[in-house]
């Protein structure tokens, strides 16, 4: 039985009106993470403010959130980052005070929530930690890193991150921070497509000796010394790929 056109018109003004609002939640705690985080936490590690001041900073916009079940997956993953940033920085600096580990975050909540069950409901539709992680913090956090095999013009492994453009969320926004992340992420690319460079052989389709096994062998190793002397440059630029 079909609903009249009214119904429809009504329930989609419905929905579009539930998206505005989940996406203006989100992007009041994007702001404020951009705009306070690094503050609160220089200032926490100054012991010139309590965490305790930092949780009841951040509670009302937490509180602001929609079911973790109405975000699709990529709006979860960019929940997962910067819910991570909010827990890990309240984490560390309430342990700094001799508190147990998690005993910040039990009082902390997330829509209708625990804070660490709204987290682990969303590490459930993506398959990532329900925390602050590497994969949250570097690989989805940063920009996308592009990665240029000798001799080539197009990119062969882009490894994108979930803002865009954007930059990354930072718990200090000091420049070494910046820079570590930076590491990380080409890092991560670079070993991502050493890896592809050897399943061939790991999964047997070709033999340790076959000339294209040596080849990719001798390149993946190659991509791994990169890793360090070329942290600095940029692998966005096909100018400044590998030699």
């Amino acid at each position: 039985m079909h609903g009249s056109p009214q119904a429809l018109r009504t329930l989609e003004a419905q929905k579009a009106e539930a998206s505005v609002s989940r996406r203006e939640a989100v992007d009041a705690l994007d702001v404020w993470l951009r705009t306070e985080l690094s503050t609160w936490n220089n200032e926490m590690l100054a012991r010139r403010r309590e965490p305790d001041a930092f949780a009841d900073a951040v509670q009302p916009l937490l509180l602001d959130l929609e079911s973790p079940r109405a975000f699709s997956v990529a709006e979860c993953r960019r929940l997962i980052v910067m819910l991570g940033m909010v827990g890990s920085s309240l984490e560390r600096h309430s342990q700094e005070t001799g508190a147990r580990p998690g005993i910040a975050l039990r009082g902390l909540r997330a829509g209708s929530l625990s804070f660490r069950r709204y987290l682990a409901v969303l590490a459930s539709r993506v398959g990532s930690p329900p925390r602050d992680s590497f994969m949250s913090y570097v690989l989805w956090n940063m920009p996308a890193a592009a990665v240029y095999l000798p001799g080539e013009r197009e990119a062969a492994l882009v490894v994108p991150g979930v803002f865009g453009a954007s930059p990354p969320f930072m718990f200090t926004a000091d420049a070494g921070e910046l820079l570590f992340l930076n590491l990380l992420k080409r890092c991560a690319a670079l070993e991502e497509i050493a890896n592809q460079q050897l399943v061939p052989v790991c999964d047997g389709t070709l033999a340790p000796d076959d000339p294209v096994a040596v080849a990719n062998i001798e390149r993946a190793g190659l991509l791994l010394r990169l890793c360090a002397p070329r942290c600095g440059r940029s692998w966005d630029d096909p100018n400044s790929h590998p030699n």
